[in-house]
């Protein structure tokens, strides 16, 4: 709140602003929207920010960079990959150039993950083990947590599931105490040993994730733990109306499109299972919208 206070104060004089002063007003707004989930307001602000980069004849290469990586974020959030991709690239080439490594670093782990979102294994692991080897050299561990957490996604990908474990594993021993950065972690243990049937592990890590999430706090992930809770109990009575009427439209509400395609997916499936063909339709549809939009940027 005290950070907004104080961006609205300084727009009263923004006519007043020099080109230099509004590129850093308008970077920094880019930044508070995208802290705050705020990513399509985050977007608008960064554009104009390039744009006064120029005007404002900014020299610092690093902000420039910055200003790349974080438009390059923000993308990643909204789902606009290839987008993402191109400010990612043009970013690391900067952050390269002036040997800031662990810029570099963060910046190979985003470009991976947005090659993984796009299909393009082999890039996404070239960048995933850049990242790794830096933040491993410079002992930048909470970014290392992260590398094994998507080393692990990849290696899920491609039915690798004991390595997979082990690198969900080796991240969570990496993230201590760091409830957040576990519960992705421990979501994608769930995952995993669901699609292997071991029961008794998945539930065991599914009670471990739940006493770290709720309604009011982490609730993204305590809606997909919910989900795998109902999967592994048969899909008991009160299933349908936890999707249709708290998951589902918390996904859609807080424009999380990908958990919002997933899980419509998933319901769509567990309507054809029980051969009611019109809402499983439904939802597939629902599902396909998505990544219809998706493959457009």
């Amino acid at each position: 709140k005290a950070a907004l206070a104080r961006l609205n104060a300084i727009h009263k004089s923004y006519p007043d602003l020099t080109d230099l002063l509004k590129f850093y007003f308008h970077k920094y707004r880019g930044n508070y929207y995208y802290l705050m989930n705020e990513y399509s307001k985050g977007e608008n602000e960064l554009k104009e920010a390039e744009t006064f980069y120029v005007t404002g004849n900014v020299v610092n290469e690093e902000e420039r960079g910055d200003l790349y990586y974080l438009s390059s974020l923000v993308k990643t959030r909204l789902n606009h990959f290839r987008l993402a991709l191109y400010y990612g690239e043009k970013a690391l080439n900067i952050f390269q150039s002036v040997y800031f490594q662990k810029r570099c670093a963060e910046v190979h782990l985003l470009l991976g993950i947005c090659y993984r979102r796009i299909g393009s294994l082999d890039e996404a692991n070239k960048h995933y083990e850049w990242a790794g080897y830096i933040s491993e050299t410079i002992r930048y561990t909470h970014l290392r947590s992260k590398v094994e957490q998507n080393l692990g996604y990849m290696k899920s990908l491609s039915g690798e599931s004991q390595e997979a474990i082990r690198h969900f594993l080796r991240s969570i021993e990496l993230k201590g105490t760091d409830a957040e950065g576990q519960l992705y972690s421990i979501l994608s243990l769930v995952k995993e040993y669901h699609k292997l049937n071991q029961q008794r592990e998945m539930t065991e890590w599914l009670d471990r994730g739940l006493a770290l999430c709720g309604r009011d706090h982490h609730p993204a992930k305590y809606y997909e733990l919910c989900y795998y809770r109902y999967a592994s109990e048969g899909f008991r009575d009160g299933f349908e109306p936890f999707m249709r009427d708290q998951a589902l439209p918390f996904f859609h509400r807080h424009d999380m499109k990908i958990l919002y395609a997933t899980y419509s997916t998933l319901l769509g499936q567990y309507y054809q299972g029980m051969r009611k063909y019109k809402n499983a339709a439904f939802y597939f549809k629902e599902a396909n919208d998505i990544y219809e939009q998706m493959v457009s940027f």
